[in-house]
C-alpha cells in the first residue's frame, strides 16, 4: 500500500512539472507574440529544430546537438531582415549533458563581413591569457582592450574593424551582448533567457552597432 501511494506522489509531481513547463512556455509565447506587435514584426515560428543552419556563419550556431530555436519574430525592419528569437543547445550526453540557454537579435546585413567575435572579457579569459590563450589587444585604447575579448581568423580586419567608434561605443555600455559577425549576419545576444521586453534593448543595440559599423 505504501508504495501505491509513494508511486502515485512521484507520477503527481511529474505531472504537475509537466503542466508547470506548459504554463511557463504558453506564458513565454505570449508574452512574446505581444512583444512582436509592438515591434511590427510577424510572430513567425513557436519552435524550429533547424534554424542553426540558416545562420552557420556564426560560431554559437556551430555548437552542442539538439539546437532549437523558439518564439521566433522576424521581418524587415528599418530596412534590414530582422530577426529575435530564444535559442538553445545543448553539450554532453547523459549525466553530464548541459543545455545552454540565448537570447538573440540577428540582423541581416546588405554586404559579407569576415568573421570576428567582440564580448566582455571575463576572469578565465584572463587566466588564459597567461598560459598564451591571447585574444586581440588595443594597446592604444587601455580601457577598451582591458575589457573586452576579440577573436578573428583575420587579425589585420579586426584591427582595422573596432575602429574607435565602435571602442566608444562598447565602453559606454557596463555589460554590452555578445557580437558575433561573419558573412551576412550580425547577431547579438546575452547568454540565458531575457524578459520579452529586454529584446527591444536588444534590437536597438544591435541598429545602433550596425551603424557604427558603416560609419567607418
Amino acid at each position: 500500500m505504501e508504495t501505491f501511494i509513494i508511486i502515485g506522489v512521484i507520477v503527481g509531481i511529474i505531472g504537475l512539472l509537466i503542466l508547470y513547463g506548459y504554463y511557463l512556455g504558453l506564458k513565454r509565447r505570449n508574452e512574446m507574440t505581444a512583444l512582436s506587435l509592438k515591434l511590427n514584426l510577424p510572430y513567425l515560428s513557436e519552435k524550429s529544430a533547424d534554424h542553426h543552419l540558416k545562420y552557420a556563419p556564426i560560431s554559437i550556431f556551430q555548437k552542442g546537438h539538439s539546437q532549437k530555436a523558439a518564439n521566433i519574430i522576424g521581418g524587415q525592419k528599418d530596412g534590414l531582415y530582422t530577426e529575435l528569437f530564444d535559442y538553445q543547445y545543448t553539450t554532453g550526453s547523459g549525466k553530464n549533458q548541459s543545455t545552454h540557454h540565448f537570447s538573440i537579435c540577428i540582423l541581416t546585413l546588405p554586404q559579407s563581413f569576415k568573421y570576428i567575435h567582440i564580448r566582455s572579457e571575463g576572469l578565465f579569459d584572463k587566466l588564459a591569457s597567461l598560459v598564451g590563450f591571447n585574444d586581440l589587444d588595443f594597446n592604444q585604447y587601455p580601457e577598451f582592450s582591458k575589457r573586452f575579448w576579440v577573436k578573428s581568423a583575420d587579425e589585420e580586419f579586426a584591427r582595422v574593424f573596432v575602429s574607435s567608434e565602435i571602442m566608444q561605443f562598447l565602453t559606454s555600455y557596463q555589460k554590452p551582448p555578445h557580437i558575433e559577425i561573419g558573412g551576412n549576419f550580425l547577431a547579438v545576444y546575452f547568454t540565458g533567457g531575457i524578459k520579452p521586453d529586454k529584446y527591444q534593448e536588444l534590437y536597438e543595440f544591435a541598429r545602433a552597432f550596425y551603424q557604427k559599423m558603416t560609419t567607418h
